[in-house]
C-alpha cells in the first residue's frame, strides 16, 4: 500500500497493532534491548494507546535481540533457558528441540525444495530424460530425511508452494513417482549419467537431500554424482555451469510470483526454459486479478511445466521458530 494515498495503510501507520510499543534502550555487543513504552507520549503523529493500569505487568517489559550466527549455539542456550526465541530452525535441529519439550510454530515463507535441469546440457536437453529424473524421486520419502511427522501437506504437486488455503491440491502431479514411468522414458537411451551440484551448509540438510536422491536415481539406472560446493554454488548456477542441481529457494508466501523463474529472458532462468508459449500463459497468469481467473491461468502453467520439466519439483517447508515455556501464543 502506498502511504501517501491509502487510508488504511495511513491509519495502521498511525495506530499500529502488535506487541509494543516499544523503544530502544540500548545496544552492547551483539545485543540490542528495547523496553516497554506503553506510557510513552504521542510523538510525530503516531498514537501510543496507553494500557489501563495493572495490566502492564501481564505485558513483555523487554526485549533484548542478540546476534549468534553459530545455529547450534543458539539451540543451546535456548534449551539452557539463556534465551526465549529462535525465529529460524533449520530441520537437522528440529528431533533435539523437540526432544528438549520447546515449543514450535511454523510460518511463512516457505522453502522450496526442487531439482534444476540445465535444459540446454547434451543430458538434459532431453525432456524424457528429465521426466525420468522426475519420476524416479519418491518425495515423501526425501521429505522424511529432513522433516519429521506426517509430510503429506508440504510436497509439492507441481511448480506451486503448497499454501494454507490448498488452492492448487486439485492439480494432479503428472510427475509423481512410478519408477516404470521413469524406466520407460530411459529405454534405449544411453545411460545417464550426471553431476548434480548443491550448496553445503552448515546444516548438512542440502548434503543429506542429495545423498537420498543419489540413491533414488539409481534405482533407475540414473547415476548422479553429488557435489557440495561453497560460494561456487551461486556462480555456477548464474553462468549455466552445470548439468542438475538441489536448490532451495526461500522467501515463498501464499502470493508468490513464479514467473522470474521462467521468462525466457529472466537472469532468474537458471534452467534456461524458452518457449513463447510459456511466456503467453505467464502473462495470462500475471495479469489474472481475480481467483477466477487466476486459477485456470495457474492449472494451464502447473500442466505445462510439468510437461516440459525444467524442475524436478519435491517439497515445501515452512519456516520453524522454537520457543520456551515462558511464551505463549507465538504465531
Amino acid at each position: 500500500p502506498d502511504l501517501r494515498t491509502d487510508k488504511v495503510a495511513q491509519d495502521f501507520a498511525r495506530k499500529p497493532i502488535g506487541t509494543g510499543p516499544f523503544r530502544f534502550k540500548e545496544w552492547t555487543g551483539n545485543t540490542i534491548s528495547f523496553e516497554n513504552a506503553s506510557k510513552a507520549q504521542t510523538t510525530e503523529g503516531v498514537e501510543v494507546v496507553e494500557v489501563e493500569e495493572g495490566d502492564n505487568e501481564t505485558l513483555l517489559q523487554q526485549i533484548q535481540a542478540t546476534l549468534v550466527h553459530d545455529q547450534e549455539k543458539q539451540v543451546r542456550m535456548l534449551v539452557d533457558g539463556k534465551i526465549d526465541l529462535i525465529l529460524e530452525t533449520t530441520p537437522n535441529l528440529h528431533e533435539m528441540l523437540d526432544a528438549a519439550g520447546l515449543k514450535r510454530s511454523d510460518y511463512v515463507p516457505l522453502h522450496f525444495y526442487a531439482v534444476a535441469f540445465n535444459t540446454i546440457s547434451p543430458i538434459f536437453s532431453d525432456k524424457a530424460v528429465r521426466q525420468a529424473v522426475a519420476y524416479a524421486i519418491n518425495k515423501t520419502e526425501l521429505a522424511q530425511q529432513i522433516r519429521q511427522g506426517d509430510v503429506a501437506d508440504l510436497i509439492n504437486r507441481g511448480p506451486f508452494a503448497h499454501n494454507d488455503d490448498k488452492r492448487y491440491q486439485k492439480f494432479a502431479d503428472s510427475m509423481a513417482y512410478n519408477v516404470a514411468a521413469a524406466e520407460k522414458r530411459l529405454k534405449g537411451k544411453t545411460p545417464v549419467k550426471a553431476t548434480m551440484i548443491y550448496q553445503d551448509d552448515a546444516s548438512k540438510t542440502m548434503e543429506t537431500l542429495a545423498g537420498k536422491l543419489v540413491l533414488q536415481l539409481a534405482n533407475v539406472g540414473i547415476q548422479a554424482e553429488p557435489k557440495g560446493l561453497g560460494m561456487a554454488f551461486e556462480t555456477q548456477i548464474k553462468n549455466k555451469n552445470f548439468e542438475m542441481a538441489l536448490i532451495r529457494h526461500s522467501g515463498f508466501s501464499d502470493g508468490y510470483n513464479i514467473a522470474r523463474f521462467y521468462r525466457s529472458d529472466s537472469s532468474s532462468n537458471i534452467t534456461s526454459i524458452s518457449s513463447e508459449k510459456l511466456n503467453k500463459i505467464l502473462d495470462e497468469w500475471e495479469n489474472s486479478a481475480f481467483w477466477e481467473q487466476r486459477l485456470p491461468a495457474a492449472k494451464k502453467l502447473h500442466n505445462f511445466l510439468l510437461d516440459a520439466s525444467p524442475y524436478a519439483y519435491l517439497f515445501s517447508l515452512p519456516t520453524t521458530a522454537y520457543f520456551s515455556a515462558r511464551l505463549d501464543n507465538v504465531m
